[in-house]
C-alpha cells in the first residue's frame, strides 16, 4: 500500500547528521593543520640534517687540527726535554767556571803576595849590596890590589944613611919592572 503524505525524518535524525556533518569538518580541518604541521617539520628537518652536516664536517676539521696540535705538542715537550737537559749542562759548566774562576782569583793573590815578598827581598839584596861596595871602595888609595901595594923597606945608602921612604918605593918600582916575570905587574900597579 501507498500512502499519500512524503516520508519525513524526525528531529533526532536532523540533530544526528549536523553533529556527524561538523565533526567531518573539524576532521578535515584538522587534517590539514596536521599536513602544514609535517610539512613545516619536514622542512626544519632537512635544514637540520643540512646543519648536522656541516657541523660533523667542522668536527671532522676540529678533529685534524686537533691532531696536528697534539703532534706539535709532543715535538714541543721534546724540544723543551732537550732545553731543559742543555740547561742542566750549562748550569753545571757554569758552576765549574766559577769554581776554577775562584781558584784562579786566590792562586793569583798568593802569586802578587809572592812578588811583592820578592820585590822587597830584592829591594834589601840592593841595599845590602851597596852597603858592601861602599865598605869595600872606602877611598881611591884602597882600590888598588894589596899585593900591588908596595912595602917601604928602609936602606942605608952608601953615605951611611938611612934612606927616605919615597926612595925606598921608586926602588922597588924599579926593581919590579926589571924583573921580566912581573912587569906586567908593574904595569897594572903604576900610579894613576
Amino acid at each position: 500500500m501507498t500512502s499519500a503524505k512524503p516520508h519525513a525524518h524526525g528531529t533526532g535524525m536532523r540533530i544526528a547528521v549536523i553533529v556527524l556533518s561538523l565533526l567531518l569538518a573539524a576532521m578535515v580541518i584538522l587534517f590539514l593543520v596536521t599536513t602544514s604541521k609535517i610539512a613545516a617539520g619536514a622542512s626544519e628537518l632537512a635544514d637540520g640534517t643540512v646543519a648536522a652536516k656541516d657541523g660533523s664536517a667542522d668536527l671532522a676539521a676540529g678533529a685534524d687540527d686537533l691532531a696536528v696540535g697534539a703532534d706539535r705538542l709532543a715535538d714541543g715537550s721534546d724540544d723543551l726535554a732537550a732545553g731543559a737537559a742543555a740547561a742542566h749542562s750549562g748550569s753545571q759548566k757554569l758552576s765549574d767556571g766559577a769554581t776554577k774562576a775562584a781558584v784562579g782569583a786566590t792562586t793569583l793573590a798568593e802569586g802578587a803576595g809572592n812578588l811583592a815578598a820578592g820585590a822587597s827581598t830584592a829591594v834589601d839584596g840592593a841595599g845590602r849590596v851597596s852597603g858592601e861596595r861602599r865598605r869595600r871602595s872606602p877611598g881611591r888609595r884602597n882600590s888598588r890590589p894589596r899585593w900591588c901595594r908596595p912595602t917601604p923597606v928602609r936602606r942605608r945608602s952608601r953615605l951611611g944613611r938611612r934612606s927616605s921612604p919615597q926612595e925606598s918605593t921608586a926602588h922597588t918600582a924599579t926593581r919590579t919592572v926589571s924583573s921580566p916575570v912581573r912587569a906586567r905587574s908593574a904595569t897594572l900597579c903604576a900610579p894613576v
